[in-house]
């Protein structure tokens, strides 16, 4: 059996000949409708390409786009929302004298940022105009509704956007949210000039253009453009239903407003969910072919000389445009990713030039596909030798620690238990205890490292049952006064009488307490005092309020001390041994049982961390039964 390789081939011009010779005898119109079958498949195939490439550009472009609206969003709300916070009083935009903010709000497309409530109220006069900055826009024309505002609020680091909607000025817009704190946001509006613009400038042959419209379907960008401005709805298209279910590539329909089929291609821009839809009238795709069929009919009635003339030298011209392309077909195959169609021979049929185009394109993203392809399989090869180097060292670590800390608490429990013989002094029994809770505290700690490092810490459940707040109080304010014992405090813990049970995690409560009466012994010089109170309000929450009066945190202190390994900069901070895990760790832990935690503290005078038990997980029938 022979190869293809081996097999001698024979040239087009020679099939083309032959063929001519068997098929002199058919109707002329079957030969003329050969020739315009095959014109037009090219033809179909070279604009299918063409609209494919065009909406991949454009939705790159607009991608590229958006994440620039994005990043600068980010970057003036987060100005805004600092000076907010250094001057909730005065008149503070109007103090910043930001014109480069406002101009860079401008180069994107923005008309103005605000910062504003769960009412969709401008906080004060925060609002930054990219032209005025006293200008404040009518609250009545914002596109915002309760749900995105809950969207924004459950991700703080995400950015909501709307679809299009009327702006303040009744132009279309598009609005962008993203919390900053309780119940407060910043707001912008974004004009809809630039996906104009880009839409603009592709427009092709007599029908061809292209549409951009949002998520809901309605137009963002349209050669009409009053279209544009009643934002008109196009969801019921075929293409534009497609690409609202996230999907890409190209269709034929009918379209209601022309009254003809259509052909197009679509696609999703990944970081907004817009649609990008390049449709041309079916009919117009088929000129072409109409054309060649015309030029076959009359050719062919002139001689079967003058046809075979003709079918030979187009058949070298074919010939003669196809070779660039096969010879650069069989350069890439070789590995050279490089290998382009630089020159075309003169005389070929557009077509071929559409081919040698579309190979060119094709040739270029197969070489980004490859290079990117290797880059990132680099990648996942570093990533997955990080993975298993971390894995190994969380091994270790495990082993490592948990090892001795095994033999400290069971040799402290040994010891505790007198099971090898009477202490007489009573106070080293006390101190073999200490040392048992210690280690087991400790151990508790390491198995919270891991986790945290796993990332598994949200995904452990909660082990609730009802527990004595009070006797777990006292438990962990002994503990943390026998690991301070040099430190000369003043400790005091006050319990509220007929205090409930609490429906909560023992051991990550103690955790809590641990931590909170830890941070209050070390950052409390000697001489100092620390208050622990436990008390039942009037809501019937339960409240549990660590005070000190040590070194105190300013509020950017607070707020690194709330990430996870985060100390602050305070020398004095940094003067004393610590992780950094206490307080992330204890938010955290609040943040899973639904709880509340509050800070109250100034540098130098001290702190006070107010833990607030929600009324649905107290005991409150206890209180009930025990007034009765």
């Amino acid at each position: 059996m022979y190869s293809i390789a081996k097999v001698k081939a024979v040239s087009l011009r020679v099939y083309m000949l032959i063929g001519l010779v068997l098929a002199s005898w058919l109707p002329l119109g079957v030969f003329a409708y050969w020739a315009y079958s095959t014109v037009a498949e090219r033809e179909v195939a070279a604009v299918r390409e063409q609209h494919v490439t065009l909406a991949r550009q454009l939705t790159l472009s607009l991608d590229r786009y958006a994440r620039d609206v994005e990043s600068t969003f980010r970057i003036v709300g987060q100005q805004m929302t600092i000076a907010l916070a250094q001057d909730a009083e005065g008149p503070v935009l109007r103090q910043f004298g930001y014109a480069p903010l406002r101009e860079l709000l401008w180069n994107v497309g923005f008309r103005r940022l605000c910062i504003i409530d769960r009412d969709v109220t401008v906080v004060a006069d925060r609002c930054l105009s990219s032209r005025d900055v006293t200008a404040v826009m009518p609250m009545a024309s914002y596109a915002v509704t309760t749900e995105l505002l809950d969207k924004a609020e459950n991700d703080a680091s995400m950015v909501a956007w709307t679809g299009v909607a009327a702006g303040t000025d009744g132009m279309p817009a598009l609005f962008l949210v993203q919390a900053i704190g309780h119940e407060r946001y910043v707001l912008g509006e974004l004009g809809t000039g630039y996906i104009i613009e880009a839409q603009n400038r592709i427009q092709f042959r007599k029908t061809g253009h292209a549409a951009v419209v949002d998520r809901s379907g309605r137009l963002l960008a349209h050669p009409k453009p009053e279209w544009v401005a009643e934002r008109k709805d196009i969801s019921v298209l075929k293409p534009i239903k497609a690409m609202m279910a996230g999907e890409s590539g190209t269709i034929e329909f009918f379209s209601p407003a022309t009254k003809q089929d259509m052909m197009a291609a679509y696609t999703v821009v990944p970081s907004t969910g817009w649609g990008v839809m390049v449709p041309q009238v079916a009919a117009e795709v088929q000129e072409g072919a109409q054309g060649v069929l015309s030029v076959g009919i009359i050719l062919g009635l002139a001689t079967m000389a003058a046809t075979g003339a003709l079918i030979w030298w187009a058949s070298r011209r074919i010939e003669a445009g196809v070779q660039p392309i096969i010879q650069a077909a069989q350069r890439i195959s070789k590995g050279n990713l490089s290998a382009r169609i630089s020159t075309l021979p003169g005389f070929i049929p557009a077509e071929q030039r559409h081919i040698a185009r579309a190979f060119n394109r094709m040739a270029t993203r197969l070489e980004r596909a490859i290079t990117r392809q290797v880059m990132m399989h680099e990648e996942a090869q570093q990533a997955e030798a990080h993975d298993r180097a971390k894995s190994e060292l969380m091994a270790h670590v495990s082993h490592e620690f948990r090892t001795p800390l095994n033999a400290i608490i069971g040799f402290s429990e040994v010891m505790s238990r007198e099971m090898f013989g009477a202490i007489e002094n009573r106070r080293y029994i006390e101190y073999a205890t200490t040392i048992r809770q210690s280690g087991e505290h400790l151990l508790d700690l390491v198995n919270d490292v891991l986790e945290i490092s796993r990332s598994d810490l949200e995904k452990k459940p909660l082990e609730l049952e009802w527990i004595d707040l009070a006797a777990l109080t006292r438990e962990a304010v002994a503990l943390v006064s026998a690991a301070h014992e040099r430190n000369s405090h003043v400790r005091h813990l006050a319990v509220a009488p007929n205090l409930p049970r609490v429906h909560v995690d023992e051991r990550l409560f103690r955790q809590i307490l641990i931590n909170l009466l830890d941070n209050a012994e070390k950052y409390t010089p000697d001489g100092g005092r620390v208050d622990v109170d436990l008390a039942l309000t009037v809501e019937g929450t339960v409240t549990i309020s660590v005070a000190d009066n040590g070194i105190g945190m300013s509020p950017e202190g607070l707020e690194s001390a709330m990430v996870p390994f985060g100390r602050g900069t305070d020398p004095m901070v940094r003067q004393r041994v610590g992780t950094g895990l206490g307080l992330s760790v204890v938010g955290s832990i609040i943040e899973r049982h639904g709880a509340e935690m509050r800070f109250d503290s100034a540098k130098g005078e001290g702190t006070t961390v107010t833990v607030t038990v929600p009324a649905s997980m107290v005991d409150n029938g206890q209180v009930r039964a025990a007034a009765d």
